[in-house]
C-alpha cells in the first residue's frame, strides 16, 4: 500500500448518519492490520460535519456495527493466520 495515496475502507456500514468503517493498513514492516473508524454525520445549516459522540439511542446501532466489524476483522485475522500457516 502507498502511503501517498488515502486508504480506502474495505468495508462500511452504514445507518441513519452512522458509519463505520473497516481499513486494511500495512504498518513500516509490511504486517497487515485492520482499523476501524465509527462517526455520525450531521447538518450544521449548509455544512455537514462529523462526530464521534453519539446519543443514547443511537447506541444499538454503533454496538451492531462495531460487532459486525469486529466479526470482519477476526474473520480476515483468521484466515491470514491459516494461510501463513499452509504456506
Amino acid at each position: 500500500m502507498n502511503k501517498d495515496v488515502p486508504n480506502k475502507p474495505i468495508e462500511t456500514f452504514n445507518a441513519l448518519g452512522i458509519s463505520v468503517k473497516v481499513f486494511e493498513n500495512v504498518s513500516d514492516k509490511g504486517a497487515h492490520y485492520d482499523r476501524v473508524q465509527i462517526v455520525r454525520t450531521y447538518r450544521d445549516g449548509d455544512t455537514f460535519k462529523t462526530t464521534s459522540t453519539f446519543s443514547v439511542e443511537e447506541l444499538p446501532i454503533v454496538e451492531s456495527f462495531a460487532r459486525k466489524a469486529y466479526e470482519l476483522c477476526l474473520s480476515r485475522r483468521t484466515e491470514a493466520q491459516k494461510n501463513r500457516s499452509q504456506n
